[in-house]
């Protein structure tokens, strides 16, 4: 059930966001991923400032470097969005972050971009046969690696890669392999689908991310959904993992921790 926020008194809003900038322990755990990221990576012992990077993936209009900014607010901040309509349109906005219009893939070289719904959602497919009809012609952009972005780029590391692409986040994270191998990647957060949810094409399955990355040593931290349907349950949502050597290892927070 939804609560229409005007609904809502002013004090009562003002007293819920004091409560979420000064007491983090009245936050449960998996409520909001860039405030858990802040926690991990505090506990991590990452600075808090621009030595620490984040790569925003799928950067779409900015919505994900918003959320960054609220609570980290001096890191180094990439943002990814390779389709051109989007593109200009996360220029327009202006966020605090360097703006790359190119996508991440498994393999530097061109790849077939489908728009999307409104252009918004567009994702890269196979070939031109594989974009959705009806919401305009298939666009090739440019792609490369998250290993080569880093080398580009001269970064050491990077303590956060986010990544929502419609569906393409496996091939991202092939993007990243001697990355994640050398111990260079703190934290992933990446959309995906849980069982029956979310859309076939446009979503992964959690499971899927977590039989990739396990094995290289990340473990899953917490789940957001994103949004629900009356049909599916859960119709997406993202997933953070974080390798396990970086954090404490008698770390615990359970509900009775975080009332």
């Amino acid at each position: 059930m939804r609560i229409r926020s005007n609904l809502v008194s002013l004090p009562t809003r003002l007293r819920l966001a004091t409560s979420l900038l000064l007491r983090r322990s009245r936050l449960h755990w998996g409520m909001d991923p860039w405030l858990d990221i802040r926690t991990l990576l505090h506990g991590m012992g990452r600075p808090l400032d621009r030595r620490s990077v984040v790569f925003d993936v799928g950067a779409n209009l900015g919505q994900t470097a918003r959320a960054v900014r609220r609570w980290l607010p001096n890191v180094d901040l990439h943002c990814y969005e390779p389709f051109p309509s989007t593109f200009r349109r996360l220029q327009a906005v202006r966020p605090r972050a360097s703006l790359h219009q190119v996508g991440l893939s498994r393999r530097s070289g061109s790849a077939t971009m489908d728009p999307g719904v409104h252009h918004t959602c567009a994702r890269i497919v196979a070939d031109a046969a594989g974009a959705a009809e009806g919401h305009g012609p298939p666009v090739e952009v440019p792609v490369r690696t998250v290993d080569e972005e880093l080398g580009r780029l001269g970064l050491p590391r990077l303590e956060v890669l986010k990544i929502d692409v419609e569906g393409h986040e496996l091939d991202v994270l092939h993007g990243a392999e001697a990355a994640i191998r050398h111990d260079r990647i703190d934290l992933v957060l990446a959309e995906c689908r849980i069982g029956a949810s979310g859309s076939l094409t446009q979503h992964v399955p959690i499971e899927a991310l977590v039989a990739h990355l396990e094995p290289r040593g990340f473990r899953a931290m917490a789940y957001y959904t994103g949004a629900i349907a009356a049909d599916r349950g859960v119709h997406d949502g993202d997933v953070l993992m974080a390798r396990i050597d970086r954090l404490d290892p008698g770390m615990y927070w359970g509900p009775c921790d975080v009332l």
